[in-house]
């Protein structure tokens, strides 16, 4: 797999931002747009409800040849046939993700830092997510780290980074200029009437 081409286009998606469609819902219809990776990310849902959930979604995405990540729960990523899993600095540490997977598991790595983004690429993690990058109405407690950190900490890995906060149609362009390989989408896709059309612009914008 190429893993920075997977990232291009990371959604989101989201029970509150887009309902009244289901989480499986809004995955269809953002990979026929063009998403490239989906993660499925929902601290509320109880632990049936998420594998379920997660079993759905795996199943699409690996018909769809889609990148598939589930967001914390090593357990729930396991069970379900999730192709990887993403942490957060709070989250189980990646070190330990990796002796709890296969090889081939894919990790991300939630970073604000250059030194946190090192750290992660030395513990074997695949890719980075790094922000926030922009004001987020997702994570509105998010401190911004700005186009210069989010360089420095691209710059300091070998790894594939992708932007995370607040990308939209209009910034967009910035994140790949400043060495995004992908960004990841909630607000700017799922809060859409026609999630299909935005998913499929913002392809377009991911691939100028």
């Amino acid at each position: 797999m190429d893993l920075a081409k997977a990232l291009k286009l990371y959604v989101i998606p989201d029970r509150n931002i887009g309902a009244p469609l289901s989480l499986k819902e809004q995955t269809i219809r953002s990979v026929k747009g063009g998403a490239t990776a989906v993660q499925l990310r929902d601290k509320k849902m109880s632990g049936k409800g998420l594998y379920e959930e997660a079993v759905k979604m795996a199943e699409f995405c690996r018909g769809q040849e889609v990148l598939f990540i589930v967001n914390d729960r090593v357990d729930i990523a396991l069970g379900s046939g999730a192709m990887g899993i993403h942490v957060g600095q709070s989250d189980i540490p990646c070190h330990a993700v990796r002796r709890l997977v296969p090889s081939d598991f894919i990790v991300g790595v939630t970073v604000r830092t250059p030194e946190q983004a090192l750290k992660a690429q030395e513990e074997g993690a695949d890719y980075i997510g790094a922000g926030a990058l922009f004001p987020t109405g997702t994570k509105k407690d998010t401190e911004l780290i700005g186009l210069n950190d989010f360089s420095r900490i691209v710059e300091a890995v070998r790894i594939p980074v992708v932007a995370i906060g607040g990308i939209e149609k209009n910034n967009v362009s910035l994140a790949f200029q400043n060495g995004a390989s992908g960004i990841a989408a909630v607000s700017s896709i799922f809060a859409e009437n026609d999630i299909t059309n935005a998913a499929a612009k913002m392809f377009f914008l991911c691939s100028r």
